[in-house]
């Protein structure tokens, strides 16, 4: 049963891949219209007021653009080829990925990355995927608990930082946090609290096992009411596989 749950998840995000492709086209053709049309406007006026709204245009038809193209690299097939990864890069793919759903509209995200953080051995789309699956856990532990949390706690930070021999990446958000009874299990397949038919209990023990894959660590602080921290480690230095 595993397996199968396995093979149908890959089926599902390859047809998410399709869908995303199919989207990318329709909605680019569009966008790439509206960018024109906004230069050409910029062109002719020097109303100070019509430019700044014009900008402002440019940069969303941009942003646009930018979400469609990073779904659409992440529900390829992944290559399982390992190579030096741009780790802040792929982060910050997977925040503008996550903070885009409907869910996330009303959760503010503070991001803070170390610039001092070399390129690391990895399969890219792979360690996008944690990222992507911890970000939306996230999300849902402060929206099913959007009642009791205020929207002025509703938040989520990001770090990369360097630790001794390690590159620390800390997702932490100030959801309703995990009971102790539940923390033991979370990285377990199949495990999940959410309810039938909004998760399959497979995105942490997926996580898992490809941070481990890395040599890397990943572990887990939550305090019930105030919210959960993930901390993945990877070693700076490990020899391509």
């Amino acid at each position: 049963k595993q397996l199968e749950q396995q093979l149908i998840h890959a089926q599902k995000m390859e047809s998410i891949g399709l869908l995303a492709a199919g989207i990318a086209h329709e909605v680019g053709n569009p966008l790439t219209s509206i960018s024109s049309v906004v230069q050409v406007i910029q062109r002719t006026t020097q109303d100070e007021f019509t430019q700044e709204k014009l900008e402002l245009i440019k940069s969303q038809v941009t942003r646009i653009s930018r979400i469609i193209r990073d779904l659409v690299n992440f529900s390829r097939r992944s290559s399982y080829e390992i190579q030096l990864t741009d780790v802040n890069e792929r982060l910050h793919g997977a925040v503008e990925i996550v903070r885009v759903g409907k869910k996330a509209k009303e959760v503010a995200f503070h991001v803070e990355m170390s610039k001092a953080i070399p390129r690391l051995p990895l399969v890219p789309d792979q360690i996008e995927q944690v990222f992507i699956n911890i970000l939306i856990n996230a999300v849902d532990a402060i929206h099913a608990n959007s009642v009791i949390v205020s929207s002025a706690r509703r938040e989520i930070t990001v770090k990369s930082l360097i630790r001794s021999e390690d590159l620390v990446i800390t997702i932490h958000d100030t959801g309703g946090g995990i009971s102790e009874e539940h923390l033991p299990k979370i990285f377990e397949p199949f495990f999940t609290t959410k309810k039938v038919g909004e998760g399959t209990g497979l995105g942490l023990w997926v996580s898992y096992g490809i941070v481990k894959s890395f040599q890397g660590n990943i572990d887990v602080e939550s305090i019930a009411g105030e919210g959960t921290t993930f901390t993945i480690s990877l070693p700076l230095h490990s020899e391509l596989q």
